[in-house]
């Protein structure tokens, strides 16, 4: 019944400590997660450096999410199956941290707003097709009550916390108190 599946966080904590399957999976959604909030904040910096308006920030933002909406489709639709199938899905997870790293090596050496808008539409576009996708088969080798306690906890609990994490190592470097970069 549903009242069965309700856990509680220290039996999901317990789960995951308990389990390195689940410690993998949550390290892959902690990465990523991080990962995005980097791209975010550093698309949102390159947007107010280059437009002085609101209103020019907002539709340069607007256009960023026209593009990764139309990539995410098209990688969904075109894409995603097929890198499964041939190429496995060690290589899909792969994907979503080689463009980030990539992309982030262009931001390092061309201080252009493109460079942080190309990562955010990668990002975006390869995080909710074909990496969502080959972590949700992660989950499935778990046994079926293992699954249904810590699988809610491993989506929501560690994608948050991992977002307040990458949110610090954020104010650490930017605030003038912290490293102050730019």
């Amino acid at each position: 019944t549903k009242g069965d599946t309700k856990v509680r966080g220290w039996q999901a904590l317990d789960l995951l400590r308990n389990s390195k399957h689940l410690q993998i999976i949550a390290l892959v959604i902690s990465f990523a997660a991080i990962g995005a909030a980097i791209i975010e904040q550093q698309l949102n910096m390159a947007a107010a450096a280059a437009h002085s308006q609101e209103s020019a920030i907002a539709g340069f933002l607007a256009v960023i999410q026209a593009w990764t909406s139309a990539l995410s489709f098209l990688v969904q639709i075109l894409l995603t199956s097929r890198i499964h199938r041939f190429l496995g899905i060690g290589f899909a997870l792969l994907i979503l941290p080689v463009a980030l790293g990539s992309t982030g090596l262009v931001m390092l050496m061309v201080a252009s707003l493109w460079a942080p808008g190309l990562a955010r539409v990668l990002d975006q576009s390869l995080r909710y097709t074909v990496d969502k996708t080959s972590r949700e088969i992660l989950f499935m080798p778990l046994a079926s009550d293992i699954k249904l306690q810590a699988k809610p906890f491993v989506d929501v609990t560690v994608d948050r916390f991992a977002k307040g994490l990458g949110a610090l190592m954020l104010l650490l470097l930017i605030k003038p108190w912290g490293l102050h970069l730019n």
